[in-house]
């Protein structure tokens, strides 16, 4: 309780909510089989991303490549981002810029590329803090 009346609540103006774990799937290719974990986040039209989903696992096959399809867009966003990794702790940023909503991402047959880590979710734009003291006597 000391620590809230501190800080206060963070809000923002256009929350945008954890994704749901991603659709993956195999599509051909060249690539090698391979264990993949991925996650996924939604993009505001300001850029600022949400909480990413869980973590999913997918597996391809020699010759297939893996494709990963976000579900259950919310109405203010304005696209998404995907990790990956081929292991938990690996897991980072392979779409510089936001994949648009209903649009695939298909690894790229050379491999993943080493991003950012996935972040946390927004951050508070502001902070409301109430300080009640009671009066005695």
């Amino acid at each position: 309780a000391g620590m809230l009346r501190e800080t206060g609540v963070g809000l923002v103006s256009a929350p945008i909510k954890k994704a749901a774990e991603p659709l993956m799937s195999a599509t051909a290719g060249s690539g090698a089989a391979r264990r993949y974990y991925i996650q996924v986040a939604w993009r505001g039209a300001s850029g600022v991303e949400g909480a990413p989903s869980e973590v999913g696992v997918f597996e391809t096959t020699e010759g297939t490549l893996l494709e990963v399809e976000a579900m259950d867009p919310l109405a203010s966003a304005a696209g998404w981002s995907v990790y990956a990794g081929i292991t938990e702790d690996s897991i980072t940023l392979q779409s510089e810029t936001a994949i648009g909503l209903g649009q695939k991402w298909t690894a790229p047959e050379a491999g993943l590329i080493t991003g950012r880590k996935p972040g946390q979710g927004q951050e508070p734009e502001t902070y409301v803090t109430v300080d009640r003291t009671l009066q005695r006597g």
